[in-house]
């Protein structure tokens, strides 16, 4: 990444959908431990597929909408 303006671009394209490659893959897995790790997904593949469903259907996205939307707010 050449820096943040091209960082953000490569999240927003993920949120979006446009990201199949291995980008797409190495988020879906940290994601996936994650989930896993904090006892939300009974496996590593549970949480991968929880993950992709949150992206797939926007649910993701609208998160780090509302989240953006309030720290706009609060500073």
């Amino acid at each position: 990444m050449s820096g943040a303006g091209e960082s953000a671009a490569r999240i927003q394209a993920f949120l979006a959908g446009e990201e199949k490659g291995l980008l797409r893959h190495a988020i879906l897995m940290n994601c996936a431990v994650g989930l896993w790790v904090q006892g939300k997904a009974g496996a590593i593949a549970e949480g991968y597929a929880l993950a992709a469903e949150a992206v797939d259907s926007g649910v993701a996205r609208d998160k780090l909408m509302r989240y953006a939307a309030w720290t706009q707010r609060a500073s």
